[in-house]
């Protein structure tokens, strides 16, 4: 509590800088509250003194809550995260409205609020202001656009950010609903002063429908993609149980339905997996199997360019990983991530015997063959084969790709449609290899195709899956 307080101190002391109350002294050698409406903020700096002074205003007022999230997140991010930001911006949001050097008397907080919910979560926060400013154009009306922003960010903070940013954005509402409302009701008895010279129209008024269901549009894919990224790793669904009776199994007509789905539960093997250990005379690594499909990794993310994201094991848990695959199997893994997309990777297996995988990793670097213990590194991951296909046919598309789609280059809106082979990316590569065979191994059968396609499409089975959930 102490800290949070804090938080709000800093960013109250940075939000009472009132730019605009300066730049008009520096300008027009008069205070603010005698210039237009008297407020101190970008809109009336920029209509009654000019754009340059109006748009230094803008510059001061994001700079200020640049300066409080700033700074509280590198003095108190350790202690509360990214709440450091939250309560910082909005302690700038409240110096900026209710400074106590001017008896409370401030702005209207629009470009503070914009400047500090991009900060603090920049898709919501991108998404609210844009919608927000986007209808403030088609109305005229400031403090329509001003209100609307505060109550679109509202759904993305719970969201994104849980219910103390929820509740902290809805406080936030609440000031922009206060320091507006006069001129909100003015704007819509028409005797609001229309800085953007526009007249109410059905064009207009259509627009900001679209808008409006552009911003639940943006909310349910945010939503969707959270969604995804939260599935990091699943646990087994069931409790650990002896499968020592399994062991000892040395053919397919020793199992039924009701014992390949015990399997599956208790060891992440489909049908598929079972088969190939039962031909190998191997079943009796299944308690092996089923002891590292119980144990949970300790989950370590790095960042890739400060935009991606690839969460890796950080303990010797990979090391005991056995791996069930043949030529042509298909690994596949959600465990990277850009924002809330969850875009992960895939590789083919082109030689078994000697752990090799064909992946094509990013760019600037072309497709290559890679050693199939890297993927013991991820904390999730799903080893595909396709049903019609015989072990030789397999082994055929293996040999084709170790051929022909090593050393290609990588472009990541390489797609389907391209007439040679010139360019790929994981998903591609594999997708490229599987077509050479009639194939078209892509979910939702679409121009691009990507690892969730892979994992989607109704040609594949399960071999073995770890820390995935795909029934």
């Amino acid at each position: 509590m102490k800290i949070t307080l804090l938080c709000i101190l800093i960013g109250y002391v940075c939000g009472m800088f009132l730019t605009a109350y300066f730049v008009a002294k520096i300008w027009t050698g008069k205070d603010i509250s005698e210039i237009g409406t008297g407020n101190p903020g970008m809109a009336n700096v920029m209509a009654r003194i000019g754009k340059v002074p109006g748009l230094i205003v803008l510059a001061g007022d994001i700079l200020k809550t640049v300066l409080a999230m700033g700074l509280c997140r590198l003095l108190f991010s350790a202690e509360i995260g990214s709440a450091a930001g939250l309560f910082a911006g909005f302690g700038a949001l409240l110096g900026h409205n209710f400074p106590v050097w001017r008896k409370f008397k401030g702005g209207k907080g629009v470009a503070v609020t914009c400047a500090w919910i991009i900060l603090y979560m920049p898709f919501g926060g991108i998404v609210s202001s844009v919608a927000g400013g986007i209808i403030t154009i088609f109305t005229g009306l400031l403090p329509l656009g001003a209100v609307l922003i505060t109550i679109f960010e509202i759904p993305f903070a719970f969201l994104e950010k849980g219910w103390a940013a929820g509740v902290v954005m809805t406080l936030s509402f609440l000031i922009m609903l206060y320091r507006n409302f006069p001129g909100f009701i003015r704007g819509f008895k028409n005797q609001e002063s229309r800085e953007f010279k526009r007249a109410r129209s059905i064009k207009n008024t259509v627009g900001c429908i679209l808008i409006i269901l552009a911003v639940v549009l943006c909310f349910w894919f945010d939503y969707s993609m959270i969604q995804t990224r939260q599935q990091t790793y699943f646990e087994p669904r069931v409790q650990q149980e002896d499968i020592s009776e399994y062991t000892r199994v040395t053919s397919m007509k020793e199992l039924s339905d009701e014992d390949l789905e015990v399997l599956f539960q208790q060891t992440g093997l489909g049908r598929a997996g079972v088969e190939s250990l039962v031909r190998l005379h191997k079943m009796y690594l299944m308690k092996s199997i089923q002891q590292h499909f119980y144990t949970t990794p300790t989950i370590e993310v790095f960042s890739l360019q400060k935009v991606r994201h690839l969460e890796r094991v950080s303990d010797d848990h990979g090391q005991k990983t056995v791996f069930v695959v043949e030529d042509g199997d298909i690994i596949v893994t959600l465990s990277s991530y850009c924002g809330n997309w969850r875009y992960g990777h895939a590789g083919l297996v082109v030689d078994s015997n000697n752990g090799e995988v064909l992946e094509a990793l990013t760019y600037g670097e072309p497709s290559c063959l890679q050693p199939l213990g890297h993927w013991t590194e991820y904390p999730a991951y799903v080893i595909l084969r396709p049903k019609n296909l015989t072990k030789e046919e397999r082994a055929e598309v293996a040999s084709y790709a170790k051929e022909n789609l090593v050393d290609i280059n990588y472009a990541l809106l390489s797609n389907k449609k391209q007439s040679t082979i010139k360019k790929t990316h994981c998903a591609l590569v594999v997708w490229q290899a599987y077509q050479h065979a009639g194939l078209d191994l892509d979910g939702d059968g679409g121009y691009f195709v990507t690892p969730y396609d892979i994992i989607t499409d109704d040609d594949l089975e399960i071999v073995m899956e770890y820390g995935m959930d795909l029934r």
